[in-house]
């Protein structure tokens, strides 16, 4: 497992993309479906993924956060007061939006996830569960029992949702993924940090778990 992540991270690619590749940090504008759906494609094939699978899954992937933005009613009434804050550039307010969220977030985690059209925050999600699905299936191969597959799978992949933490494996704040994909990138540049943070992550219950601990180093 450690290799493939590794060779995923310290591969090819340029050091600006190869974070924001394996971890779907899109810049499309929401509007723009087919751009969006080029970077899913391109980041898909980054994990793995065949053209022809690539295609398929981007385009199902941008079919589905396009629905899931337009009916979701429920995410835009509770987080206006993110919007609001944002296009009032309330700083004040920004701080104690981030401190609610907890887990290190910063006013600007919120300025920048909140300001990517509902579409992108949309798709960043899906894309992520499709990871989580595809990785699953795979490492069942391997006859693994649930519960070291289970583990397997949180090592190899932060996940990020819009919930309340319960302990350090809980799922992060999503507003968190651009800085996380910002720390792979600063893995690739230094080799030996990512074989110090491997090691750890061999160690740790979970992928969020290690990087909680990296938040409270002040590493993150």
């Amino acid at each position: 497992m450690w290799n493939q992540l590794k060779r995923r991270i310290v591969g090819t690619g340029s050091d600006t993309e190869n974070g924001q590749r394996l971890f779907s940090i899109f810049d499309a504008d929401g509007a723009s479906t087919d751009a969006l759906a080029e970077q899913i494609k391109s980041d898909l094939r980054a994990w793995g993924y065949d053209s022809f699978q690539s295609q398929q899954a981007a385009k199902h992937l941008v079919q589905k956060a396009s629905e899931s933005a337009a009916s979701d009613k429920q995410e835009s009434a509770e987080h206006t007061r993110f919007i609001d804050a944002i296009h009032k550039n309330d700083c004040n307010l920004l701080e104690r939006l981030a401190a609610e969220r907890g887990d290190g977030v910063t006013a600007d985690d919120i300025r920048w996830y909140w300001s990517l059209h509902s579409v992108v925050r949309a798709a960043m999600t899906l894309f992520d569960e499709e990871l989580q699905g595809r990785m699953w299936s795979d490492r069942q191969a391997f006859s693994l029992c649930m519960e070291d597959l289970e583990r397997d799978v949180k090592r190899q992949l932060p996940v990020f949702r819009h919930t309340i933490a319960n302990d350090v494996d809980s799922p992060l704040p999503p507003e968190l993924k651009r800085r996380f994909a910002s720390f792979i990138t600063r893995s690739k540049e230094n080799p030996s940090a990512f074989d110090k943070w491997s090691s750890r992550l061999q160690e740790a219950s979970s992928m969020n778990a290690l990087v909680r601990e990296l938040i409270v180093s002040g590493d993150f």
